[in-house]
């Protein structure tokens, strides 16, 4: 490790963070951050467990790591699951702070980790209003931007079969039965690509998914069309029923008023047609 100084301090949090007395790893650790030195940082967290650890101001890497818009840290320190939500003593988190800051960068990345953007600081005041009143006003329309962006990724996990991402992006806020920027749905794009991992996962899983089952099968896409639709052009009739038994409804109307049943019609499956008909008759 360099050869690294320390000094002490008592600045408010509010300010200019300074090197506090007490832990010389700490002092190490924040001198490092506030000289930019990434591997000293490494070193300190990584021999001295302080990943969490706070100054007498509450202050962990993290938050000054943001505080100096240091994005490389950020990236490291959120790798290795730093708390994303993390607040000094006066209750400005790590995200108000990239707010306050302008840092779009590390504002996408503390969003991408579960920062929440409903908090406030001691004088009341949320991530965009202290943003807006430091004439940061883009990032605003980054809160905005960045529920669409997850939705996209999401969709996408599900086309590619990534569950892990798409659990990920469920806990740092995706509603899985919001389409993306196009209008897919996550269950309908799986269904059309077969992967049957992810449409196991959201269909089963009631840990991470909150939605009932019959909303989640009765969701629409930008088309109108359900599961039950896809499922059922696909000829897939163990699929079918599984839907049918979760609530699917074998009414639901596309836009353009096509039932599944004639999309089974169309997909030239005709005992998948006969198991709709025989099931809108119970």
């Amino acid at each position: 490790m360099s050869n690294l100084s320390t000094t002490k301090g008592g600045a408010d949090a509010d300010g200019e963070p300074a090197l506090v007395d007490g832990n010389p790893n700490l002092q190490l650790l924040h001198l490092a951050i506030k000289e930019d030195r990434n591997e000293d940082m490494k070193i300190c967290i990584e021999k001295n467990e302080l990943i969490e650890c706070q100054d007498e101001f509450g202050r962990t890497p993290l938050y000054l790591a943001v505080f100096y818009r240091r994005l490389k840290m950020v990236e490291f320190l959120l790798s290795k699951n730093a708390n994303a939500n993390a607040a000094c003593e006066c209750k400005t988190t790590c995200l108000s702070k990239a707010a306050e800051n302008g840092d779009i960068e590390i504002l996408r990345l503390l969003l991408l980790n579960g920062a929440l953007r409903d908090t406030q600081n001691q004088d009341g005041e949320s991530p965009a209003q202290l943003a807006e009143r430091n004439g940061h006003f883009l990032i605003s329309s980054e809160f905005e931007n960045h529920d669409m962006h997850i939705r996209n990724e999401f969709v996408d996990a599900a086309r590619m079969g990534s569950v892990d991402k798409m659990k990920r992006l469920i806990k740092v806020g995706v509603d899985p039965n919001i389409g993306d920027r196009k209008g897919d749905l996550a269950l309908g794009v799986a269904i059309k690509n077969d992967r049957n991992e992810v449409i196991q996962f959201l269909l089963d899983d009631d840990t991470l998914i909150a939605t009932p089952k019959d909303k989640r099968v009765q969701s629409k896409d930008r088309e109108s069309k359900t599961a039950l639709h896809f499922a059922s052009y696909k000829g897939d009739m163990a699929l079918v029923e599984l839907i049918l038994n979760a609530g699917g409804n074998p009414d639901a109307q596309d836009s353009h008023g096509r039932t599944p049943w004639q999309y089974a019609m169309r997909g030239k499956h005709r005992k998948v047609a006969d198991l709709l008909e025989n099931w809108r008759r119970k």
